[in-house]
């Protein structure tokens, strides 16, 4: 129980291996009828900032950036992507 209490951040490193593999079976589509790669890249980005921002080995400049990162990601996709 102590080894993952430890290292629970390497499910926020997983995350974005998950999501991709969701993503590629689900096959988001936007209106056109296309695949929204600039969505799909954004969420892919959006959870690897998070997993950087919350992985205790990091040195302190990459987690303030990648925090920032997550900061901007999350703002982007509330004011860009709201449902309609």
């Amino acid at each position: 129980m102590r080894w993952l209490r430890d290292n629970a951040y390497l499910a926020a490193w997983l995350s974005p291996l998950i999501a991709l593999v969701g993503m590629i079976f689900r096959n988001p589509k936007s209106a056109t009828g296309a695949t929204d790669w600039a969505r799909t890249i954004a969420y892919i980005i959006l959870l690897t900032a998070l997993a950087a921002a919350v992985t205790p080995g990091l040195d302190t400049t990459t987690k303030t950036w990648a925090g920032s990162l997550v900061t901007l990601g999350l703002m982007l996709l509330y004011f860009d992507w709201k449902p309609k």
